[in-house]
C-alpha cells in the first residue's frame, strides 16, 4: 500500500513550494552581492522538499520486519499517518530553511 496525500496536504505543499520559490527570486533579487548564498539555501530546500514529498509516498510498512507488521491492526489508517507526519515534517523543514533565507540574508 503506498501514500496518497489529501486535498489539504497537497495544498499544504503547494503554499509551501511557492513560499520557497517567492523567498528564492525576492532574495536573489535584492541581495545580488550574495547571490552564492541565496542559491545554495534555495537549492537545499528543494532538496530537503522533494525527498521528504517522495519520502511520504512511501509504502509506512516497507522497511519493517514481519513481526513489526502484524501488529499493525489497520494498515491503511497507519499509511495515512506516515503520510501525514511526513507532510508535516516536510512544512516545519521548509518553514525553518525560509526563515534562515529571510534572517540571515
Amino acid at each position: 500500500m503506498e501514500g496518497k496525500f489529501k486535498k489539504w496536504q497537497k495544498i499544504l505543499l503547494w503554499v509551501t513550494f511557492i513560499a520557497i520559490l517567492f523567498t528564492a527570486v525576492f532574495k536573489g533579487f535584492n541581495h545580488t552581492a550574495e547571490i552564492g548564498s541565496v542559491i545554495m539555501l534555495s537549492f537545499v530546500t528543494l532538496l530537503f522538499f522533494g525527498v521528504l514529498c517522495v519520502a511520504a509516498l512511501f509504502p509506512a510498512t516497507w522497511r519493517m520486519r514481519e513481526k513489526y507488521k502484524r501488529k499493525i491492526k489497520d494498515p491503511a489508517k497507519f499509511q495515512e499517518l506516515y503520510t501525514c507526519s511526513f507532510v508535516i515534517l516536510n512544512v516545519v523543514i521548509s518553514t525553518f530553511f525560509i526563515i534562515m533565507m529571510w534572517k540571515i540574508l
